[in-house]
């Protein structure tokens, strides 16, 4: 059954152009939105990010209701009178201490709320006021980001059960007795008083997970990802992180295995908000956390625009013929070509012309697989580094050793986001995490997410990691963006079904177990003997992580059977 707009569901995107074309339509059409450089600026460009809502009513919590924010830029003031008559009024006022930290932690919860936000150079706390009887002093320092987080979870969640009209599975209204009837004819301002009567804190652990957290430096120019950031309702939390020591025994007992003058990067462990994805955009390389930058938001928005071929196009590059155990990669790509148009293309023992060709053409993905050095990826006469090369690939995997600088070095020069490693990582290794990376990135599952789960197949999981948008995915789902979890459990097996997708946070999926509709960010779970999980997972075409090895449903209904 198809949903309509005003439930936050839209008919499943089914093949690559059809998805893409409104990709482009709603890229095209971004107004921006100019500011001066500080903090008085930031905030009023927050206050206008609101423009981008269709509604303040809890409809406004389904994706479809909400478009990209206005654009950021620097310099005289400017705001479009297009943008000006669509930002809201909702009587919701949040005033903020004149800092870049402050304005960061609470942007997502300002927009959500259609808030007027000013700054006030004498605060020492941020204050949200709306009439009759908001008047809420939010913490100071290290704790208003998670108030806020709470705060904004708590309408956002409730607003989608509101807006389902109690069609959606959740324990939250009975358990709080809550009359969601009630709740949905009050006005923004209504709503986040009912929430601020209850305790924002335990409502929001009640509800489903949320689905990204971004870690910002308040830095004064990374004001220019708060658009993209405030699109993907990402919470957003100051950066915090213990180091880890990337020398150890372990690492110099690999040393032998390998030729050649390896790049290490020395990582970060950070200390992670909520959400299934994370992105981190400060200083220092995440070990749990996409590495993103304003340059990846600001790619991926180009070739958004850019892109206008119907088919996906896949280039292999095969630099090393001993790596052979990864060459499967290609046919992963070519079998998914079943259900969407893709163009396969692979690539063998290629020069630094050649390499620095397929990296320049406008194609979609470019898995790598080689090896890296610090002059940069080795080829037949040499090596070709990055940072010499004019991107126009979207996206990358570059599974060869130490490849963090050069992927990031591609994502600078015009890629949105891509797969790397942190150091040195041993063949067998390599290609067990790049198929299982293939596999989830063919059916849709986000960057981020993808190499999150096909990691953890390995020992040292943690030497693989994103640069770039995470939240990016290379090919639309055919359906929700599911992943299977599969795990055996003496004579039957514990079935968790997992939709995740960080830029459409709102959307509700009809769950395989016939137990209800639910928000995406939330897993179902049901417990299947042999025969019904081989039937389940023969009608479904999802990737599936049985017991931590990311599996084709086909491979998994044979053993069964």
């Amino acid at each position: 059954m198809v949903q309509s707009a005003k439930d936050g569901t839209v008919p499943a995107r089914r093949v690559l152009a059809t998805s893409q074309e409104g990709v482009e339509e709603r890229a095209a059409a971004l107004p921006t939105v100019r500011v001066p450089l500080s903090p008085e600026g930031v905030a009023t460009a927050i206050t206008h990010a609101a423009s981008a809502c269709s509604t303040t009513g809890p409809e406004r919590s389904g994706p479809s209701n909400r478009d990209h924010p206005p654009l950021l830029s620097f310099g005289e003031e400017r705001i479009p009178s297009t943008v000006a008559a669509r930002t809201p009024e909702t009587g919701i006022e949040l005033v903020v201490p004149a800092d870049y930290a402050d304005l960061y932690a609470t942007a997502p919860l300002a927009y959500y709320l259609g808030a007027t936000v000013t700054v006030d150079a004498d605060a020492t706390a941020a204050r949200l006021t709306a009439p009759p009887d908001v008047d809420c002093r939010l913490p100071a320092g290290e704790g208003l980001a998670d108030r806020t987080a709470d705060l904004l979870r708590s309408v956002f969640g409730l607003d989608c059960l509101a807006r389902e009209g109690g069609s959606v599975e959740s324990q939250v209204v009975p358990e709080l007795g809550i009359d969601v009837d009630a709740y949905a004819e009050r006005p923004m301002a209504g709503r986040l008083a009912a929430v601020l009567r209850e305790s924002p804190g335990e409502l929001a652990a009640r509800l489903p997970d949320w689905q990204l957290s971004t870690y910002v430096d308040p830095d004064p120019y990374h004001a220019r990802a708060l658009p993209y950031l405030l699109d993907a309702m990402s919470l957003v939390y100051p950066p915090s992180a213990s180091e880890l020591d990337g020398k150890g025994l372990l690492k110099r007992s690999l040393d032998d295995f390998f030729r050649g003058e390896v790049a290490t990067a020395d990582r970060l462990d950070p200390d992670l908000g909520p959400g299934h994805a994370h992105a981190w955009l400060a200083d220092g390389i995440p070990i749990t956390a996409s590495k993103t930058t304003v340059q990846a938001y600001e790619n991926r928005l180009r070739h958004d625009r850019s892109r206008s071929r119907d088919e996906l196009r896949v280039d292999v590059v095969i630099n090393d013929r001993e790596m052979h155990l990864e060459a499967e990669v290609a046919d992963i790509y070519r079998r998914r070509a079943t259900d969407l148009p893709v163009e396969v293309n692979v690539h063998e023992s290629l020069t630094r012309r050649e390499l620095r060709g397929v990296l320049e053409s406008p194609t979609d993905f470019v898995h790598y697989v080689g090896h890296c050095e610090v002059e940069g990826l080795r080829c037949t006469d040499g090596h070709l580094a990055a940072r010499t090369v004019d991107v126009d690939a979207r996206t990358f995997f570059l599974n060869a050793c130490g490849s963090y600088a050069e992927g990031l070095a591609l994502v600078e020069n015009g890629a949105a986001a891509g797969g790397v490693t942190l150091t040195r990582v041993l063949d067998e290794q390599a290609a067990t995490v790049g198929t299982g990376f293939a596999r989830l990135l063919v059916h849709g599952v986000g960057f981020e997410r993808a190499l999150s789960l096909a990691r953890r197949q390995v020992m040292m999981g943690s030497d693989y990691a994103v640069v770039g948008d995470g939240t990016y995915a290379l090919t639309p789902a055919l359906d929700d963006p599911a992943v299977c979890h599969v795990s055996r459990e003496r004579d039957r097996f514990d079935v968790q079904w997992e939709v995740v997708d960080a830029q459409e946070a709102g959307r509700i999926y009809e769950s395989p177990f016939g137990d209800g509709r639910h928000p995406y960010g939330t897993t179902t779970r049901s417990r299947l003997s042999a025969e019904e999980l081989g039937s389940f997972l023969a009608e479904r075409d999802v990737p599936v992580v049985f017991e931590g090895t990311v599996r084709r449903a086909e491979e998994l209904v044979a053993e069964l059977d």
